[in-house]
């Protein structure tokens, strides 16, 4: 919290708490490089761990929720929706295993 209050008192945000460099919302390209940074930078011990964490948060937000509300707006039905999800779901789960032995892989490159 106290690091919070530091960050308002030198940057005095006008709008919104974390705003872009010229003011304003921040642009879709920072938030994709945040997440990047993110994921990259190790939170829970590992960067393999921090990459599936990070990773699942955003298919979280990405699709889930988006899939679940065109159920409730009657846009998608329901049955059509969880096919989605769970495709969508071997998708992720594909991509962040690929995604975690080239990580790890190019590290080793890096250590020799």
């Amino acid at each position: 919290m106290e690091s919070l209050r530091r960050y308002y008192k030198i940057y005095q945000p006008e709008d919104y708490l974390i705003e872009g460099q010229g003011g304003g919302v921040y642009s879709e390209k920072s938030v994709q490089v945040i997440v990047k940074n993110a994921a990259l930078k190790p939170q829970f011990k590992s960067k393999t761990k921090t990459a599936i964490i990070v990773s699942l948060l955003v298919w979280i937000l990405a699709n889930v929720i988006g899939n679940v509300a065109n159920v409730v707006y009657g846009f998608m039905p329901v049955k059509i929706t969880v096919i989605g999800i769970i495709w969508g779901l071997m998708e992720f789960l594909l991509a962040t295993l690929v995604a975690a032995r080239l990580y790890e892989r190019n590290q080793k490159k890096d250590t020799q």
